[in-house]
């Protein structure tokens, strides 16, 4: 009886494989980005007068952001599910954003504002 090493091994790599999870996590770094930018951009305006049109605008771009966060999150667990990329990133990413959206949307329901 010989002893065998198994030789399946779980690969796990820093970026991202699969065309979809390159997607996903652009797309969750670029709301990110445009988080950022809006956060300081609703400060600098506070500042100022605000009128209709600019919180209009604000209020597009929220949406936008939130339709892209919601998208890379679905994207990036496709990608880690159906096509077996296993980015260390991705996977910390997608878990981050997915627990970040729940909150959100969790306290958006119990807390309106």
């Amino acid at each position: 009886m010989s002893s065998r090493q198994s030789t399946k091994t779980s690969h796990f790599y820093a970026i991202p494989r699969t065309r979809m999870g390159i997607w996903g996590l652009g797309l969750m770094v670029g709301t990110f980005l445009i988080i950022i930018l809006m956060t300081s951009l609703t400060l600098a305006l506070n500042r100022t007068m605000m009128d209709d049109g600019t919180a209009v605008g604000l209020g597009v771009a929220n949406v936008a952001y939130i339709a892209a966060m919601l998208a890379g999150i679905v994207l990036s667990w496709i990608a880690l599910f159906a096509q077996k990329d296993r980015s260390i990133i991705l996977i910390v990413a997608s878990s981050l954003f997915t627990v970040l959206a729940v909150s959100f949307g969790v306290g958006e329901f119990l807390l309106p504002h």
